[in-house]
């Protein structure tokens, strides 16, 4: 198999480390989502709200909520659908996307097991009946990816990728699990997030630790792996299905968001909420912990020290062209943020109230 790129994460789970916004960022841009009474009601509690963002627009859904587009400005464009069983109407959102050519807005409704397209107007186009197994998806190059998974069962031919075109036929399916070839010493886990670098599908798979590519003839090869230490969750445990039970005695990876240079780690042990971020090009792996907090009002941020304007500590939702990180926040977090640092807001979140909606941070990479 030949060797990888390795990182060791097992020093960086608990220390006091952090890393400066600027060491990877050009700069930061803030953009309140319009207030109003369409909008108001959807977008509360920020950390809930699923994404996804294109060159002109942002869309937005709060747990199964009703969904929200919005224009690369913040300004508010219409409710997506609603809520319910019938034609074009959803129960539990899983999944949002805006097509390439931001002509369509696509969900993943796994109530209903189906993908739903709507105009960026709101007329609904059609709904496709998929996978029951389906419970995320992508779109890359005018071509859908659903990622299928029958947990536990993980060596089963249900585990898979499906790849369709934009009417719902199936192109391919790319098994998940078989033949493959795993990381050093470490063993399957459980596809969380695929994504498209330079050209690569590319698939990170949790609690353990290999990233893999898709070959020209659709095998998995491993391209990197990441070392969690002695309290990775051992095998038996994850098979037996009580890692949900289990899993804050062990120091688990959860998500991961990857472009070409950086791996920027969600994770966490002894229920600590650990940042970890990998430079790829240096080799380097450090903890992001830098860490605002308000006890009263019970909520924390960790991730970057915002050493650019010193408003809002910063870690990435999404990404998108391999440029540019976003993430959204409550509007009474950035207020808050705003007085413990005595820094008066200016536009464009000088109108902000503890009742508007919430703030999208946008930060262009170097």
């Amino acid at each position: 198999m030949g060797s990888i790129p390795t990182y060791d994460l097992s020093d960086h789970w608990n220390s006091n480390e952090f890393v400066n916004l600027s060491a990877i960022a050009e700069s930061i841009e803030y953009i309140p989502l319009e207030t109003n009474s369409n909008s108001m009601s959807n977008l509360d509690d920020a950390l809930r709200i699923s994404m996804s963002v294109s060159e002109n627009y942002m869309v937005f859904c709060n747990l199964d909520k009703n969904i929200c587009l919005f224009d690369s400005k913040g300004r508010f464009i219409s409710v997506i659908g609603r809520t319910g069983k019938g034609p074009g109407e959803y129960t539990s959102v899983k999944g949002l996307k805006i097509s390439a050519d931001e002509k369509s807005i696509w969900i993943l409704d796994s109530g209903q097991n189906r993908l739903i397209n709507y105009t960026s107007d709101n007329r609904w186009i059609n709904t496709i009946k998929i996978n029951s197994n389906g419970f995320y998806f992508e779109i890359f190059d005018d071509k859908i990816y659903l990622v299928c998974i029958s947990y536990p069962n993980r060596q089963e031919d249900s585990n898979l990728i499906e790849v369709m075109d934009m009417s719902g036929n199936i192109i391919k399916s790319i098994p998940l699990y078989q033949d493959r070839l795993i990381g050093p010493g470490r063993v399957i886990g459980f596809t969380t997030r695929i994504s498209m670098i330079n050209d690569q599908l590319v698939n990170f798979e949790t609690p353990y630790d290999t990233v893999f590519k898709l070959d020209k003839n659709d095998k998995w090869k491993p391209i990197a792996a990441f070392i969690h230490g002695p309290n990775q969750i051992p095998r038996k445990v994850y098979d037996n299905n009580t890692y949900n039970k289990d899993f804050h005695d062990y120091a688990t990876v959860k998500k991961t968001i990857e472009n070409t240079n950086f791996y920027f780690i969600d994770g966490g042990y002894k229920q600590n909420m650990s940042r970890i971020f990998v430079d790829k090009e240096n080799s380097t792996v450090s903890r992001c912990n830098y860490i605002i907090r308000d006890i009263s009002f019970g909520w924390a941020y960790a991730g970057f020290k915002n050493d650019i304007d010193g408003l809002m500590t910063f870690w990435p939702k999404e990404i998108f062209r391999d440029k540019y990180l976003y993430s959204i926040v409550d509007s009474y977090i950035i207020i808050e943020c705003a007085q413990k640092n005595h820094i008066s807001l200016k536009e464009p979140l000088n109108d902000l109230t503890e009742n508007s909606n919430p703030v999208v941070m946008v930060v262009k990479l170097k």
